[in-house]
């Protein structure tokens, strides 16, 4: 029988080497992980290029399934936002206004202010062919814009 001090050495070394081994697998698993959210990354943001292309062709069918994409990915948290509007415009320019409108409340609180918020909504009735109530959207965000005394670009109605 080997003397307890031996036993407890024994136990110390294969603690030991597993707590080496351990921390070797998980850092090469957490690298794996790594790369891969910068892949998806990489992705959102192809996604997002393409779409925004796309969106200034007005070809909004194919842009919507890119930023649906790009925002089930890894975008960039200040990209967010813009995506989801970008979206929303998409959406209105497909006759889907209630899920745009749903969209743009989703995303409001990612906007800098209540004026992004009319702008945006008054695009997706713009890109919808709903021009009057594009510009009641414009004319509301002109209307804040004025009372805070900002500067905004604002669209207008085609």
């Amino acid at each position: 029988m080997k003397p307890p001090y031996q036993s407890r050495l024994l136990i110390r070394r294969y603690l030991l080497a597993f707590a080496l081994s351990a921390s070797v697998c998980f850092s090469g698993c957490g690298s794996r992980r790594s790369n891969q959210l910068a892949s998806e990354r990489r992705n959102s943001q192809t996604a997002y290029d393409q779409a925004s292309k796309l969106l200034s062709e007005q070809d909004y069918r194919s842009a919507e399934p890119l930023y649906a994409e790009a925002l089930a990915g890894q975008l960039p948290p200040d990209m967010v936002a813009p995506a989801m509007i970008e979206r929303a415009e998409c959406l209105g320019g497909l006759g889907r206004i209630p899920e745009a409108r749903t969209l743009l409340e989703e995303s409001r609180e990612g906007l800098a202010s209540e004026i992004e918020y009319h702008i945006a909504l008054g695009k997706v009735f713009r890109a919808a062919g709903e021009k009057k109530q594009a510009e009641n959207e414009f004319k509301l965000a002109r209307t804040l814009a004025s009372r805070q005394r900002v500067r905004v670009q604002i669209p207008t109605v085609d």
